[in-house]
């Protein structure tokens, strides 16, 4: 990434960078700059642009043009970098998924349509083939009496869970006259006892990802980048549709934490759309094995982008002591992955001094989050604040009395 004041020469380069997604200028003066993508040829665009947080453009070319009038300004400018994407995707809706599924029968000519029903039963038959379970929400099996989920093993448990219509919000309680938390496992939520928008939305948008991990529908549209840049604050920008989804799952569980949180409105949008982003009719590649076709491509959809990959590989800290998990429990941070904010929850069988040590991927101490606190017999939280350390994957670790106690767990910072 290059950048230039007033031409684009080479006479009048100031900063060139190796990202391709972020280029940093301090103390500009007033005139124009331009921020340009030396290794263009191989994308079709810049995608949507960021400057100092506040604004975002629509670029169609290789080059964006910033003008600034009040001199001693400096700017974030950040890159969203996208190929031109032919891929076509299909997603389904909540109300499709109620649809009973038809027989069909492979030597009739001509063979009847598939239908919404039949896609569901066909993605979650493959799906549990591997004991595999649709999660809404954090199985909490350590915590059954504080914490509930929903885990689903069967298409009739989608069919039997949806439509949701009521207020968007996580899963706090349910029942038709007298209302009780949701606690442990559930195989299903019925909307009479818990009509939650969120919910069904959430549920179709992990069935959707389920469908094209199992290559009913075409693969990868979970791993679609997010960004809207009529709206360039809202929280799940810069995310894929996996990592949205995660990210609901951890406020679904832990409702306590988000009360009356605007959160749930914008998320329940944000997913609404994303699930509404390539419905479409129903189309085949073939019935069986059934396949069903992409009718709408990424780029006719403004706020889905496929972009280049960016692999690597994590490193396991190579120490791992004996635990004793009747004693004392480290519980997983959420929401996880978390920025800048996340809170680590923790159960003390006895009172004791409490210290909470974070790690990076090469087991090396990166610092203290707390030292040598003491707390109380029973369940304890704390907030932990990452605003200093750089985006990646971290481990900690919980020391109670100077002994370690508990698992580890991985806690990943995305900035």
């Amino acid at each position: 990434m290059r950048f230039y004041k007033d031409t684009i020469t080479l006479a009048n380069l100031l900063y060139e960078v190796a990202s391709d997604t972020e280029i940093f200028a301090p103390n500009l003066g007033d005139g124009t700059y331009y921020a340009v993508q030396s290794d263009s040829s191989s994308w079709s665009r810049l995608g949507s642009v960021v400057t100092g947080g506040t604004s975002a453009t629509t670029i169609n070319s290789d080059t964006v043009t910033l003008s600034f009038t009040n001199g001693g300004q400096t700017r974030f400018v950040n890159f969203l970098n996208y190929m031109y994407e032919k891929t076509r995707y299909r997603t389904f809706v909540q109300d499709n998924l109620t649809d009973k599924g038809i027989k069909i029968k492979v030597k009739t000519n001509p063979r009847p349509m598939p239908n919404a029903g039949n896609v569901r039963d066909t993605a979650m038959a493959k799906f549990i083939k591997n004991k595999s379970k649709l999660f809404i929400g954090v199985e909490r099996k350590d915590s059954n009496f504080a914490f509930g989920w929903v885990q689903m093993t069967s298409g009739n448990s989608i069919r039997s869970s949806l439509p949701h219509i009521g207020t968007p919000r996580g899963l706090d309680s349910m029942g038709t006259r007298k209302l009780k938390p949701i606690l442990k496992a559930q195989k299903a939520i019925k909307v009479a006892q818990h009509n939650n928008h969120l919910f069904g939305e959430l549920l179709t948008l992990k069935f959707n990802i389920i469908a094209s991990d199992v290559f009913v529908t075409n693969s990868g549209f979970g791993d679609l980048l997010y960004f809207d840049s009529t709206d360039i604050i809202n929280n799940a920008n810069n995310k894929t549709i996996r990592t949205i989804a995660a990210t609901v799952d951890t406020m679904m569980t832990y409702w306590k934490k988000y009360p009356a949180s605007p959160l749930y409105i914008g998320y329940d949008s944000i997913i609404h759309k994303i699930n509404l982003a390539f419905a479409d009719t129903m189309d085949t590649v073939s019935v069986s094995p059934l396949k069903i076709k992409g009718t709408k491509s990424v780029s006719s959809v403004r706020f889905l982008k496929k972009v280049s990959a960016r692999t690597y590989e994590e490193e396991i800290i190579p120490y791992s002591p004996v635990l004793d998990p009747t004693s004392f429990v480290l519980h997983q941070n959420y929401p996880n992955p978390f920025n800048p904010t996340t809170v680590i929850p923790f159960t003390m069988f006895d009172d004791g001094y409490v210290s909470i040590n974070l790690y990076n991927a090469l087991g090396q101490v990166v610092m203290k989050i707390i030292s040598n606190e003491f707390f109380v017999l029973g369940e304890q939280e704390i907030e932990f604040d990452a605003s200093g350390l750089p985006t990646g994957v971290y481990y900690y670790r919980l020391f109670v009395n100077g002994n370690i106690r508990g698992a580890t767990h991985k806690m990943i910072l995305l900035k």
